[in-house]
Parts: C-alpha cells; structure tokens; sequence
C-alpha cells in the first residue's frame, strides 16, 4: 500500500495493490515522510474507499477527534441500515460534528421542530444521532443538545443508497408527480 497523502499523523490518503485510493486510518501512519510504501498492515485499522476527490480536501481541516467519531458511526450505520452508506458520509458527518461542537461553544442554541416526527419516522438514524452525541460527550466532553439529533440523523438519511427509505421516497416521489399530472 502506497501513501500518498498526510492528512494527519493517523489519517492518511493511500493508493492500494490495484491502485485505487483508499483513506487510511491507523496510529501513525501518517507520521513517516510521504510517499512511502506502507509495508506492515497491522497498523491499518480502518480503511474507506471512493471517497470522491472534492471531499479531499476536508480532512485536514476536520479535527481528528470528529472524524474518528465519524468513522465509529459510519460503521454502525453500515451495521443497522440494511442498505449501502454513501462513502463520502465519513466527511460529511465528521465536518458537521465539528460544526456542531464550534456552535455548541459559541452557545448557538439550534431549535429543531421536527424532532419528535423525525424520531418517529426514522428511529434507526435517531438512535445513531444519539449514539453520536454520546461520543461526542465521551470525547470532547461536551454535552450537545439534543437537538442536534435531527441534523446528525439528516446526515446518515441523506447518506443512504439502496434502503427501504431511500425506496419509500422514490414512490412517495412517484406519487406527487402522478397527482400533479392530473
């Protein structure tokens, strides 16, 4: 595995055997003088492909703390959603955590008036914008409220490709065009 590109000392932009690029996650891969061949892959903990390359640009000015909370829930909805995850979620995600924390301490009070009809609709990414704002607590040890659920969970449905709601949009879709036709 060749790296690339340093986005940091634990994230860094690496092209595999096939030559596809990966984003690498992994203590210190990051830390010897780029290009360099990575030989020993026991220190690749996690790797992201297709990333597309105007979101590239985002993980040196993402903190390395959002993008690995990032990294924990995008693996989670991978888990819970049934359906494909869109790449890029990583840095979308990880770039509204830290939008999220940069509000939280300039006091920025965010309402969301769809929370409850949000938790309704879409339990499963309400339950992982929870779990994301317990990471947040557990590492930034800032208490974010609880309406930044919405938001989060916003990031992960927008996020997902090939699922039941991805499809229940489609035909609700279908059917505002048939009425308007009418």
């Amino acid at each position: 595995m060749r790296v690339v590109r340093r986005f940091n000392n634990n994230i860094v932009l690496a092209l595999d055997g096939r030559g596809n690029e990966v984003v690498v996650f992994g203590k210190g891969v990051g830390f010897r003088e780029i290009p360099y061949e990575l030989t020993d892959l026991s220190a690749v903990e996690k790797t992201y492909y297709q990333i597309e390359n105007r979101y590239m640009g985002m993980f040196s000015a993402i903190s390395e703390q959002s993008l690995e909370i990032a990294a924990k829930v995008v693996d989670l909805a991978r888990k819970r959603t049934q359906g494909i995850i869109n790449p890029n979620l990583l840095v979308t995600l990880a770039d509204h955590i830290d939008f999220c924390v940069e509000r939280y301490r300039k006091n920025y009070i965010v309402q969301a008036p769809l929370f409850y009809d949000f938790e309704q609709m879409y339990p499963v990414e309400f339950e992982l914008g929870k779990e994301t704002l317990r990471l947040v607590y557990e590492t930034f040890r800032l208490r974010l409220l609880n309406s930044e659920i919405v938001g989060i969970g916003m990031n992960i449905l927008n996020a997902e490709l090939d699922t039941e709601h991805a499809r229940q949009r489609k035909s609700w879709d279908g059917e505002i065009e048939e009425m308007t036709a009418i």
